[in-house]
């Protein structure tokens, strides 16, 4: 497995490799945290990592008291390193594919605390338009991601413009050439992600859409999280943190609750979709009738 060469956890340097190698290492008996889910080995310390280290701690008797910290060879990841070759993995070592797909019961939750007037077809609706109503989660058991390099170029300022033209561009239309070549299937976004992480790794994450509903990272505020890492926790762990963002980023977007209660799909589709938005009010139109909307 090799050695980290830096802490990770809370407030630590959280090296990509050295998250990666810890996150592995929990993976392999992730059956003994329940109701922990499998991390997704991406080498992004967010809170789902963290937790799942508390939760190793609390579980491991020897160690001292939780504190989240996993350092080279402190207790925490020899610990880690022992357990781990006694749950060794068989040949499949990736996580599983994240949980099941959303319930029309938590449909009728989301849109209730919403509005109760707001009908949950609404909801089902934008998960169509979104994402055909899949689960958001590609074949490969990944989140489903788009990236979108003149959020990361406005992000970093422009200072990767001249070195990196297919990560740092300037918008001229939705899907143009650049986006088609970063994003041409689920594998190929994920490398385009990587390499734009290796250049600004918070700027990179901001300037994805996640899920099911397609939520731009750099939204983690309007949907109710205190920061990306947050955002994207919920977005991998399940399709309903997925729900639950787009949900809170309806209810902080102004005006978007109004247009939802009033079915003003032309506010909806511009408030969501910005305003060149196409034809995507008649697209979430109908699909709001064929979930029985009236």
């Amino acid at each position: 497995m090799g050695q980290i060469l830096q802490s990770v956890g809370i407030g630590q340097p959280n090296r990509r490799a050295d998250v990666k190698m810890v996150q592995v290492l929990i993976n392999r008996q992730i059956f003994m945290l329940m109701p922990l889910r499998a991390l997704l080995d991406d080498g992004f310390c967010g809170s789902a990592t963290i937790t799942a280290i508390q939760a190793f701690q609390l579980r491991t008797p020897t160690l001292p008291f939780p504190d989240g910290i996993v350092s080279p060879a402190g207790t925490t990841w020899l610990a880690l390193q022992r357990a781990a070759s006694v749950f060794a993995p068989g040949p499949k070592t990736s996580p599983p594919p994240i949980s099941p797909r959303l319930t029309d019961q938590d449909f009728i939750d989301a849109a209730t605390a919403l509005d109760p007037t707001i009908s949950p077809a609404l909801l089902h609706a934008f998960a169509d338009v979104e994402s055909g109503g899949r689960s958001g989660v590609g074949s490969s058991g990944k989140i489903i991601i788009a990236y979108e390099g003149h959020i990361f170029r406005r992000l970093t300022k422009h200072i990767y413009d001249r070195p990196y033209p297919l990560l740092s561009y300037p918008f001229v239309k939705k899907a143009g050439s650049e986006w088609q070549k970063n994003n041409k299937d689920q594998d190929t976004a994920w490398r385009t992600l990587d390499a734009a992480k290796a250049l600004d790794e918070d700027a990179a994450v901001q300037a994805c859409s996640w899920g099911m509903f397609q939520i731009m990272g750099f939204n983690y505020k309007a949907c109710d999280y205190d920061d990306v890492d947050s955002f994207v926790d919920a977005m991998q762990l399940s399709p309903r943190g997925q729900l639950d963002a787009f949900a809170g980023y309806c209810r902080k977007k102004s005006g978007m609750t109004a247009a939802m209660k009033n079915k003003d799909f032309q506010t909806m589709a511009s408030h969501y979709n910005g305003t060149d938005y196409g034809d995507y009010d008649k697209r979430i139109a109908r699909a709001y009738k064929r979930h029985g909307g009236t």
